[in-house]
């Protein structure tokens, strides 16, 4: 497996380790931020993936984080990443780790 195709396997392996426990983790309102693209390349295939970073807040105390989304190409990315800024999500937080969080779906 080339270096963009390990890095596709790591984040589907992360994603589904995390989203089990987090299914029963409190919800709260997040608002997406700001993005970037990710171009990943293997020998075969260019790999490209948005990376958009979100803020939410718990008792009055404000986090962040991120999640990362694979893309078919680079306009797919740019046109998502101008569409979703500033779009309300659904964030669960660990309640013993509050800065520790996930987006279970993002839009």
């Amino acid at each position: 497996m080339g270096g963009g195709g390990a890095y596709v396997a790591f984040q589907f392996l992360r994603a589904s380790l995390r989203s089990p426990a987090a299914e029963s983790w409190p919800m709260t309102e997040g608002t997406l931020q700001s993005g970037r693209l990710k171009p990943f390349s293997s020998k075969r295939k260019t790999y490209w993936f948005v990376e958009v970073s979100y803020s939410y807040s718990v008792d009055g105390q404000y986090y962040g984080g991120y999640f990362e989304r694979e893309v078919a190409d680079e306009q797919e990315g740019v046109t998502y990443l101008r569409q979703v800024e500033g779009t309300k999500i659904s964030v669960r937080y660990r309640p013993d780790k509050r800065e520790t969080s996930t987006v279970l779906q993002s839009p």
